[in-house]
């Protein structure tokens, strides 16, 4: 047997073992990665309100940068409002996938309320926004769930009527 023979598989022997411990020292860099963070649920939701209205008219397209969560009344539920491209009020209560109810306002009001009912989990509620630059989070807001269907519709029956 030659010697070319013998030092050949030495050096790919000590190539392979070079490649190896130079990827095992980057291993731990790469595992403690932002892809390798679980997503913020909110930040999730808010990417797919962004998506899901993008098509939408004006007074329903709210502008990204005005998207606030306003209260996250269970895990994996949220309510935000926003201020639309047309000047109005949205606000919605959806889950981490954008599932769920937005209601929006009238481009020259600065408030917007609604009711809504969801059958999977079955929960209803009324929802109410408006606009408010002197509030911490620059609205004023009411989120109420009830225990019901009943109970939803006699809340909205002792309502008086809007003019």
């Amino acid at each position: 047997m030659s010697t070319g023979r013998r030092i050949a598989p030495a050096l790919v022997m000590i190539a392979a073992l070079a490649g190896a411990l130079t990827l095992a020292a980057l291993f731990p860099a790469n595992a403690a990665g932002d892809w390798s963070r679980a997503a913020d649920p909110w930040e999730n939701a808010r990417e797919h309100i962004i998506e899901d209205s993008s098509s939408a008219a004006p007074d329903m397209r709210p502008l990204p940068e005005s998207i606030t969560l306003l209260e996250q009344p269970e895990e994996d539920l949220f309510f935000y409002a926003a201020t639309t491209e047309g000047g109005g009020v949205l606000l919605g209560v959806v889950d981490a996938s954008g599932g769920g109810v937005t209601c929006g306002s009238l481009a020259d009001s600065t408030e917007v309320e609604c009711g809504f009912g969801f059958a999977e989990p079955e929960l209803h509620g009324a929802a109410w926004v408006e606009r408010a630059p002197a509030a911490p989070n620059g609205f004023h807001h009411e989120l109420r769930f009830f225990g019901s269907e009943a109970e939803y519709t006699a809340y909205f029956a002792a309502l008086p009527e809007s003019a």
